[in-house]
């Protein structure tokens, strides 16, 4: 069990640095202000919008470093943010994990920008990759990793979604990891939605929910 834990924790991480970052090569420039991050934690999801569950919150920390794929092909280093914040859901201990994110930049250009980079095929599969690498230095199975697009029909924003699959050869029972990474576009805003669960992944009536609460919140702003 205390393995489990652990690889689930390394996982998590691995998926969520997502919510970009704070000061690690790659990241956005901070020009942080009071109302900029008024403003992206009202986009956050909240407990009541979850699956009926005992859920526990806290908030998300963005000072985990980026894999080299993002330093190298998809950084933010040119761009500024002035509000950032997001929060974490766990059910239990270990998995399903929610993260909501949402971060504002200074023009709606950049976070155009910062989209187009973003919502890409390729920046999913660097975070796999990352996820893939951890697995493969961890444990004695062959890691098997496919990505792929997650329709998001009827979210009212610019939206990209891609759902991760983990699953270990050799393992037994329990050892599939999903997770689904949905980015949203409003005016100067992105926000990110991460889900991962063990075994089998969320349904998609589920997700586009999520997403699309989210995206709400974010035209309302």
């Amino acid at each position: 069990m205390r393995r489990q834990l652990a690889l689930v924790g390394a996982a998590c991480a691995a998926l969520l640095w997502v919510g970009i970052a704070a000061s690690s090569p790659g990241d956005p420039k901070k020009r942080r202000t009071t109302a900029g991050d008024a403003r992206a934690r009202s986009y956050l999801l909240r407990k009541a919008d979850l699956p009926a569950g005992d859920w526990r919150v806290r908030t998300a920390s963005f000072d985990q470093p980026n894999p080299t794929c993002v330093i190298r092909h998809y950084s933010l280093g040119a761009l500024t943010l002035e509000g950032e914040a997001g929060d974490i859901y766990e059910l239990g201990v270990g998995l399903p994990l929610v993260e909501s994110d949402a971060h504002v930049f200074v023009s709606e250009g950049q976070a155009r920008q910062a989209f187009s980079k973003e919502s890409t095929i390729g920046f999913a599969r660097c975070i796999s990759a990352g996820l893939e690498a951890y697995m493969s230095g961890s444990t004695v199975s062959d890691p098997v990793v496919r990505v792929g697009p997650l329709p998001l029909g009827g979210v009212a924003a610019a939206a990209r979604g891609f759902r991760i699959d983990v699953r270990l050869r050799s393992a037994g029972a329990g050892s599939t990891l999903a997770a689904a990474l949905i980015v949203m576009r409003h005016e100067r805003a992105i926000g990110v939605l991460s889900v991962i669960s063990r075994g089998s992944p969320w349904s998609q009536p589920v997700l586009r929910s999520l997403s699309a609460t989210m995206a709400r919140r974010m035209a309302r702003g």
